[in-house]
């Protein structure tokens, strides 16, 4: 089983937990997006992130996500991720789904592609 579509990122909330040496930092972020393709609804992503002087970032997060046909019905993902020359990647790894047990242990990936997209696959 395959699944594939797209997510659109509609609130991203940054704050610094600290500044290191040489323009370099951790962050908090929240994000909420909403899915649609073969996964439709909304999550919730909890990410910390350490940024270098370039800009670019290594990310983990945990999300929640809300199929919306059933609130209820909610999968819980962890990203290990990076942001590099602009583009968002993450692989991840489904650690929880109340609606079908067969799904934890399936992994899939990220990758940002315009306008607050992003294409995902889970296999």
């Amino acid at each position: 089983m395959k699944l594939t579509g797209l997510f659109q990122v509609h609130d991203w909330q940054e704050s610094v937990i600290t500044l290191l040496n040489e323009d370099t930092k951790l962050s908090n972020a929240t994000v909420l997006q909403t899915y649609e393709g073969d996964l439709k609804g909304t999550s919730t992503v909890y990410y910390q992130l350490y940024y270098d002087r370039k800009g670019n970032a290594v990310f983990n997060g945990l999300e929640v996500f809300q199929h919306a046909d059933n609130d209820e019905n909610t999968l819980v993902i962890r990203h290990k991720g990076q942001f590099e020359n602009g583009i968002a990647s993450s692989t991840f790894t489904i650690i929880d789904c109340e609606y079908n047990p067969e799904m934890i242990g399936k992994t899939g990936s990220f990758e940002s592609i315009e306008g607050q997209k992003s294409a995902y696959s889970i296999e």
